[in-house]
């Protein structure tokens, strides 16, 4: 699956896309552990107060998805992640966490998880893109954990695993 990521186009080479690779259920749940921890110190900054403090830096509708999206989502993965839930990696036996550096974007890491879903789906797996994980990139202790160098974002993850349903043919 990495080798088929390696060869995923981006707009000018080399590519500036890391991939972390968490290989087995104690490691991708580690992961979990850590995302769940960081959004939940992450809770004050979507408090209403902080929140109307930065409306004018996201704009209307940006404000709108921090308010009624990504604050309710982090909150539910918390949530669930104490009563016992993994939705955020699905209990899953493997995940990648693409990265990317200042001379990549957001969607060179979109174009290389892209592969690496073809690549699994081509090995009969299955896989999800996490793109809530992106919440993380101002969360240091988590990415100096997980070997992100410093100036890196993190673009997104995707988990990895046998689907729970089947098809006959193509949806």
């Amino acid at each position: 699956i990495l080798k088929m990521t390696s060869t995923a186009p981006m707009g000018i080479p080399p590519s500036d896309v890391g991939v972390v690779v968490f290989h087995g259920r104690a490691r991708v749940q580690a992961l979990a552990e850590d995302a769940c921890t960081a959004f939940q110190r992450m809770a004050w900054f979507f408090h209403p107060a902080m929140l109307g403090l930065m409306r004018p830096l996201y704009g209307k509708d940006g404000y709108e998805v921090m308010r009624d999206f990504v604050k309710p989502l982090l909150e539910m993965l918390v949530r669930e992640r104490k009563e016992g839930k993994d939705w955020f990696t699905y209990d899953a036996p493997a995940a990648f966490l693409f990265n990317y550096g200042p001379m990549g974007g957001p969607a060179d890491c979109h174009i290389a998880a892209t592969y690496a879903m073809l690549a699994a789906e081509s090995l009969g797996l299955g896989s999800c893109m996490l793109g809530t994980i992106e919440a993380l990139n101002h969360t240091k202790p988590f990415k100096n954990k997980y070997g992100i160098p410093p100036k890196n974002k993190i673009g997104l993850g995707l988990v990895l695993g046998h689907s729970a349903e089947t098809f006959r043919r193509g949806v």
